[in-house]
């Protein structure tokens, strides 16, 4: 069974009013979180596979930016990276209420 998809406004209000303050996201963790946001629970996955490279382009970083910010939002426990291979890492979202 797939899981509804998150609606789009309260997911917004959740990350700016309960994440981000409790966190302390950067600019780009921030948009990185929302991208991965965007691209799991709002089309119903809990996970995902993402390129750096293509998170970069997307973010306008390198990857090497988009990896290590990847990172701070997997330490900070918004994410958790299932496994990372040539194709891609795996990451698993997590959302705020999941978080805090």
């Amino acid at each position: 069974m797939k899981p509804q998809p998150l609606d789009m406004a309260q997911a917004c209000r959740d990350v700016e009013d309960r994440l981000v303050p409790r966190l302390p996201l950067s600019l780009l963790e921030r948009a990185v979180y929302y991208h991965l946001l965007r691209h799991s629970h709002i089309d119903g996955r809990r996970q995902l596979v993402v390129s750096m490279a293509r998170l970069g382009r997307t973010a306008r970083v390198c990857s090497t930016a988009a990896r290590f910010a990847v990172h701070c939002v997997a330490q900070k426990g918004a994410l958790r990276v299932v496994s990372a291979n040539k194709l891609g890492h795996q990451l698993e979202l997590r959302l705020p209420h999941q978080i805090l």
